[in-house]
Parts: structure tokens; C-alpha cells; sequence
């Protein structure tokens, strides 16, 4: 089956606002069925695996959707125009007050690619150093922690870090390191 087995017939947005766009396409299946398809739109983001003397930093975090404190990497929007390079740099002085000179990008994955068309970059950057932290409003509760590579391992086979980009991002670091 090749990749062109779906046929779009029609799109239309169903609703739209700042950061995201739903769309909803008329397609006819591989089966051939025709159907509604739901689609979400947003820009892709970054997740930042930060290393400062041999420790992991990780942010804790209100996260509204969950109405939850979240404890996950440094992650955040890829603006308009935006390198993803640049997002990664931007975000973890924004949320961590870290700055590196030490960039990799570790590789790049969808966050649900059955309804959403959003992905995300996972950098790791070594050797930070502590810079000027850019305080946001939807970020003044967040709090910086840091954790040992054991540690960060615990949090997540007890299940502490739910954010599945973290546990995603910390899959592609134990493999290209282990």
C-alpha cells in the first residue's frame, strides 16, 4: 500500500484560535469508505534535556489541561519563523535560567500522529551554565529541579513523570548513550 492510499476530498476548519486549528477533511479510506477525519493543527515544540554538572534539570510545573503539577524536561512552542535550534536555546533560559554552548539535537517525533499534526525536536544540551531566567506569567510557579540519571529513571518507572515527551526524549538519550 502506498503512502497516497487515503484521498482527501474535502477540509474545512471547524474551529480555530491562536495556538491551534481543527480541521475536519471529508477522505476516502484505503478500504474505500468514505468518512470524517478529525485533524489537529498546532506548531511543533521543543523538549530540552539539560545536563549541569552531571545532574538532569527538570522543571515542575502547573499544567492547566491536567490540573496537575507536572515534572517533565524544559519544553515549549517553536514560534512562527522560529529555528528549532533556537526555540531549544530560548526556552531553557525562559524556564531554566540555563544557557549551554553544547547542542545535539537527539532527534524528532509526533505527539499523536493519529489525530494531531504537531511534533517535537529533542535536543540535549551539556555543560550549562546559569544564565538570566526569563520569568513568564504562565510559568511563575515553575520550579527547577535537578536529579541524578538514577533518579530520573525512578521518577519514571514510579510513574512521578507523567509527560510523555519527557519519557519519549529520555528513551532517545539512554539509547544514543548507553
Amino acid at each position: 500500500m502506498n503512502d497516497h492510499s487515503w484521498k482527501q476530498l474535502s477540509s474545512k476548519i471547524v474551529y480555530k484560535s491562536r495556538y491551534v486549528i481543527v480541521k475536519q477533511d471529508q477522505v476516502i479510506r484505503p478500504d474505500g469508505k468514505e468518512t470524517l477525519f478529525d485533524v489537529v493543527v498546532r506548531n511543533d515544540f521543543v523538549v530540552v534535556i539539560a545536563k549541569k554538572d552531571e545532574k538532569f534539570i527538570l522543571v515542575d510545573q502547573y499544567r492547566y489541561p491536567v490540573k496537575k503539577r507536572s515534572v517533565e524536561f524544559t519544553e515549549g512552542s517553536i514560534d512562527k519563523g522560529e529555528n528549532p535550534l533556537d526555540a531549544a536555546q530560548r526556552e531553557l533560559i525562559e524556564e531554566a535560567g540555563l544557557e549551554s554552548t553544547n547542542w545535539k539535537q537527539l532527534g524528532y517525533l509526533y505527539l499523536g500522529n493519529g489525530s494531531h499534526t504537531q511534533g517535537f525536536y529533542v535536543f540535549l544540551a551539556e555543560q550549562c551554565f546559569e544564565g538570566k531566567r526569563i520569568i513568564l506569567g504562565d510559568e511563575a510557579d515553575l520550579i527547577r529541579k535537578e536529579y541524578s540519571l538514577e533518579e530520573v529513571k525512578k521518577l519514571i518507572i514510579e510513574g512521578k513523570i507523567h509527560d510523555a515527551p519527557t519519557v519519549a526524549a529520555w528513551c532517545y538519550y539512554l539509547l544514543g548513550h548507553y
